[in-house]
């Protein structure tokens, strides 16, 4: 057998050869191989999450420049439309945009259905894919983003499990914004992707004024693997997040610098900085105000603490007043977190006023002051989407977008989308473990004020700087085309087998314990543990740690490793991971499990209903426990009371459990 190549007669290139004839089938003795080893039990099943194998000593981002990202857009192919069903959300008052794009449908040959969110019927479900038009009407860019989270909540409570796809005009792509503030939907959508994966099918942005080769190109642009794309006269571009790798020149602070948030750990981190670098004089913001006092001593330069409601353009101009200003960092933000369907206008308007807002009104009340720097910190929620997070993802996704529009413009501003800062309450809070787990650890603060004064040097009008774990960022945020230039984004080779054809080969006894320890797996990396041996299967899943948006997010891996379409309710449906993996077993081997009563089920779902419910949610699961009644109505005719009882069973379990699919606080 031949085992030496040319220029590669090594002993690496023997045991290579060695190992391609194991594979082979050839009888080898590893003993002789490796004299000292030792065998060791591994898993024999592919979806099983404990690590065994030696760790690739792959470089992390440790050099500061590692951790530097920017978006770019590339060229993609268009594609022609494919003949499909849609239904189209449109505006109660149609605009040019909007029968323009129509016509473009209609002649590529797409069956168009066209309704109002407020005429969405469950007969959309016949559709295969829904595409609202609702940003191309007149609204601003915060009431467009809460009506996607209106018609997130309305396809949910009708059991759609078509695509959805959301057409912007201006809030993005090649070029300067046209219309910034609309990219609050983008930072939406980009949530809504990662909550709810398989029923989102992307976002598309078209300029302010498209022509007929806009229209052309928009039609193909449906349904294809790009889920962020652009489509403009010279072609069709898909969003990417690359390395930003110029150097810059470096910021070197003068004079009087502005910081709102600046009591904040993170404003006291940049104000220590700034003062280190040459500004003579700082002006902290904050909404109650406070004593500079002890800061003023750490620091070494004149401390001002200031009360002020930066959301209110009349008390940002007093507080501007007199003021002597050469650079103005926005480092203010609030949260109110939850998933899509839960957001309302008042959740969005509370956040975006903090961010957008106070972002308006600080550079249209400076930007004849001649300032050196603006710079705005943002989040990466902004730039990738953050589950459970959509409007705070919405407000920083905008105020990106504001900082291009300002650049373009001529002025200095900047917008730096942050990880994870570390030696923050953040990142010791529920949201900073979240973040963590989701493979976005905490950075050093040290590192970040190094890419704050690289930042603000470059060229760019918005950039990221976020400490990424790739392997763990993977198995929550997937390989989308997004993240295509990054070779640490790119997923493994394929094994050509899935979990669910695992799992189907096993016989039962073996099956029941692969589930088990898969539902196990899943819920620690979801939860952030390192070993699965910490999840109690016996324990209730609320008790393990569990709210609503981990409950999707284990959902959503289930569903992945397995290829079930599984419910949104699903860990709420299941009091712990042994009942859990149960019901996966039901899905998987039918054949092997009794079909569960339906009068059992009816018990079930009582006993679901009687607990307390959210806020929203009693009218929600009202409107979908009519329809399915509508539905089993108009199946049995006749008086409730004449049904026979063993005609029940005939309703299948999914109807069962459809009913609370996107409900109980989910």
């Amino acid at each position: 057998m031949g085992s030496l190549r040319r220029d590669d007669g090594g002993l690496q290139r023997f045991l290579t050869s060695v190992a391609e004839a194991w594979t082979r089938g050839v009888e080898v003795d590893w003993q002789r191989v490796y004299p000292h080893g030792q065998r060791v039990q591994l898993p024999t099943y592919a979806f099983q999450r404990g690590r065994y194998w030696l760790e690739n000593r792959r470089r992390e981002a440790t050099g500061e420049t590692d951790s530097r990202y920017r978006v770019a857009w590339a060229p993609v192919a268009d594609r022609k439309a494919t003949p499909r069903a849609w239904m189209v959300i449109v505006p109660e008052e149609p605009t040019k945009a909007v029968t323009s794009y129509l016509g473009a449908l209609a002649d590529a040959g797409l069956d168009v259905t066209t309704v109002t969110l407020d005429r969405v019927a469950p007969d959309g479900n016949l559709a295969q894919g829904v595409l609202s038009l609702l940003p191309l009407g007149n609204g601003t860019g915060l009431e467009n983003a809460a009506q996607l989270a209106a018609t997130v909540r309305v396809l949910a409570s009708m059991g759609n499990r078509a695509p959805l796809w959301v057409v912007t005009r201006g809030a993005t792509g090649p070029g300067v914004p046209e219309a910034p503030e609309q990219a609050m939907v983008w930072g939406l959508g980009r949530s809504i992707g990662l909550e709810t994966p398989d029923t989102w099918g992307g976002l598309i942005d078209i300029p302010a004024d498209p022509d007929p080769e806009v229209w052309r190109l928009l039609a193909g642009a449906l349904g294809g693997v790009e889920d962020q794309i652009a489509v403009r006269t010279s072609g069709v571009f898909g969003r990417r997040l690359i390395r930003a790798t110029d150097t810059g020149r470096g910021w070197r602070p003068r004079g009087t610098v502005l910081i709102t948030g600046g009591t904040g750990a993170v404003g006291v981190h940049v104000a220590r900085w700034l003062a280190e670098r040459g500004a003579e004089r700082l002006v902290l913001v904050s909404r109650r105000g406070g004593d500079a006092g002890e800061l003023a001593d750490s620091v070494g330069v004149p401390v001002e603490v200031v009360a002020c409601d930066v959301t209110d353009r009349a008390a940002v101009a007093a507080l501007l007043e007199g003021r002597d200003l050469t650079a103005v960092v926005h480092a203010a933000g609030v949260l109110d977190d939850g998933l899509a369907g839960t957001l309302t206008p008042d959740r969005f308007a509370a956040v975006a006023g903090v961010k957008v807002d106070a972002v308006r009104h600080l550079h249209e009340l400076t930007r004849e002051s001649g300032l050196d720097a603006f710079v705005v910190f943002s989040s990466l929620a902004g730039v990738i989407g953050s589950p459970g997070q959509g409007n705070y993802a919405a407000a920083n996704a905008a105020v990106d977008a504001l900082a291009e529009a300002y650049r373009g413009q001529g002025f200095p501003v900047t917008s730096i989308a942050w990880g994870l800062w570390g030696e923050s309450g953040a990142a010791d809070g529920h949201s900073g473990r979240q973040l963590t787990a989701r493979g976005i650890p905490p950075l050093d603060p040290a590192r970040l004020l190094a890419s704050l004064d690289w930042a603000v040097g470059q060229g760019d009008a918005a950039v990221a700087v976020a400490r990424i774990d790739w392997d763990r960022f993977r198995l929550f945020h997937g390989s989308t085309s997004l993240y295509d230039e990054l070779l640490e984004a790119r997923p493994g080779p394929e094994t050509g087998r899935s979990a669910a054809q695992s799992l189907a080969e096993l016989p039962p006894a073996e099956r029941d314990r692969a589930l088990l320890d898969l539902v196990r797996g899943e819920a620690a990396v979801v939860l952030g543990h390192p070993d699965a041996a910490l999840i109690d299967p016996g324990t209730a899943f609320r008790e393990l740690g569990f709210d609503s948006l981990t409950a999707v997010q284990l959902r959503n891996r289930l569903a992945a490793v397995t290829g079930l379409d599984l419910p949104s309710a699903l860990v709420f449906d299941y009091p712990n991971v042994t009942a859990l993996a149960g019901r996966l077993r039901a899905l998987l081997a039918p054949d092997e499990t009794a079909d569960d009563d339906l009068l059992a089920l009816l018990d079930r779902l009582d006993t679901a209903l009687a607990r307390p419910a959210d806020a929203g949610e009693p009218e929600l699961v009202s409107t979908r426990l009519e329809a399915l009644l509508a539905r089993w109505r108009a199946r049995t005719p006749g008086p409730a009371a004449e049904i026979d009882e063993d005609e029940l069973t005939s309703v299948s379990d999914d109807e069962i459990f459809r009913i609370i699919d996107q409900n109980f606080g989910l």
